[in-house]
């Protein structure tokens, strides 16, 4: 976990980036499945008892499903627009990823909370220190051509400031998986008072210039004030908006920054054209996103979006020729219509269920864990796949506070304090 990351940097391409935290985790499922086989005592483990293993096993169902159904009824001799590999293979990577995403929860869910939250946390100085290489390589050649090599995706829009363009992606893809992954360590961070490193987050989220980190976090604080409001919180709350408040009218960058984002969502009239193509292109695909899903119930399989996009894009006039004539893959950024469309009905309702049921059940247990669901839950809104690690990484973590084996395991180190453990989203 402490290299999640890493999503992109540091990774071995062999048609797909092969990342260090992917290696390490194929390491311990296999230790984990070999300890299972050694001690059988371990399988009768009450892996599925409760709602939140039974949704992620009707996700599973749902890919067995689609897939199945893909299968049966495509022309797998028809190319995916903007893919080289072949269907069978693109569909195949897309189920063995989504399998093994699952898996991974399944192995975490069973780790301490303390333990889960503070490798995390930790890792966000991973994350903090390749955005900083990012960075410097722009004023340093030498290092460009050094984490291209590296397998950091050194090709992405960028922004521009003071007359120089920086990358916005950091060790991730792009910036929407950094500004995810950012945003959920600021909370997680802020509620586990490890100010530091919210400091950190917060830079790499503002790197990633992502507008639904942004909201995504100021929700999830809003929705914590009121559902778990305390003196305290609101005190720290009122505080905490009077200096942000205060930096973003005073810092001339910061407030460029802001009154962006709100253009970028159309809003008190600052929006313009060049500004909100993404919100257009988003909401049309989200639009044919949820066409597709009722057009095929069961859905049309994993990864197949972007090839049955095209049977729809023609009635659509916001996309740019590069995407209406597949010089490169369509997605539908956001995981939940691609849940609905790939994976169908099925799909759609089982991830639902799994972050409703998570939203509650957290919402009992403490205001960190509480906190990073409401996040995630409106985070991935604009994920461009629901494979991407991270976000089974603080699900996993959401369960694991939920206790969902039913085991009753002494929660805190030895030298944690219960107030600490409250902090941190556990109560003792």
């Amino acid at each position: 976990m402490l290299f999640i990351p890493l999503q992109q940097a540091f990774t071995v391409n062999i048609g797909s980036p092969v990342k260090i935290s992917e290696v390490m985790f194929g390491i311990a499922i296999l230790v984990r499945g070999y300890e299972l086989l050694r001690d059988r005592s371990g399988l009768k483990s009450p892996w599925l008892r409760g709602i939140v293993p039974m949704a992620v096993l009707g996700v599973v169902l749902s890919l067995a499903v689609s897939t199945a159904s893909a299968i049966a009824t495509s022309d797998f001799s028809v190319a995916i627009p903007g893919v080289s590999r072949s269907p069978i293979v693109d569909i195949g990577i897309y189920v063995v990823y989504g399998c093994f995403a699952i898996v991974v929860w399944f192995l975490l869910r069973g780790v301490r909370f303390n333990l889960l939250t503070a490798v995390l946390i930790q890792s966000v100085w991973v994350c903090g220190g390749a955005v900083l290489l990012q960075i410097v390589s722009r004023f340093t050649p030498g290092l460009t051509g050094f984490l291209s090599n590296a397998g950091f995706a050194m090709d992405r829009w960028g922004i521009a400031v003071g007359g120089v363009t920086f990358l916005r992606n950091g060790p991730f893809l792009e910036g929407q998986q950094l500004g995810f992954y950012a945003g959920g360590l600021i909370v997680l961070s802020l509620f586990g008072r490890k100010y530091f490193s919210a400091a950190v987050a917060i830079a790499c989220a503002l790197c990633s210039m992502s507008t639904t980190a942004f909201i995504a976090v100021a929700i999830a604080l809003l929705a914590t004030v009121i559902a778990k409001p305390s003196r305290t919180l609101l005190i720290a709350s009122g505080v905490a908006l009077i200096v942000a408040t205060l930096t973003v009218v005073v810092v001339a960058p910061l407030r460029d920054a802001f009154i962006f984002q709100l253009s970028k969502l159309n809003l008190f009239g600052l929006g313009e054209p060049a500004h909100t193509v993404s919100l257009g292109v988003r909401s049309a695909k989200s639009e044919i996103g949820w066409r597709m899903m009722w057009d095929n119930p069961l859905g049309v399989g994993p990864g197949r979006f972007g090839l049955r996009f095209h049977e729809y894009v023609d009635e659509y006039d916001v996309f740019s020729d590069y995407i209406r004539e597949g010089k490169g893959r369509a997605i539908a950024e956001n995981v939940y219509i691609q849940m609905g469309a790939e994976l169908g009905v099925l799909g759609l309702l089982a991830l639902g269920v799994l972050i409703a049921s998570l939203l509650v059940i957290t919402w009992r247990r403490g205001r960190g864990i509480f906190s990073l669901m409401v996040f995630v839950a409106v985070g991935v809104a604009t994920q461009s796949s629901w494979t991407f690690l991270p976000i089974w990484v603080f699900l996993a973590t959401a369960a694991s506070a939920a206790d969902s084996f039913g085991r009753r395991e002494r929660p805190l180190g030895a030298t944690d304090s219960p107030r600490r453990a409250y902090r941190m989203g556990l109560k003792p």
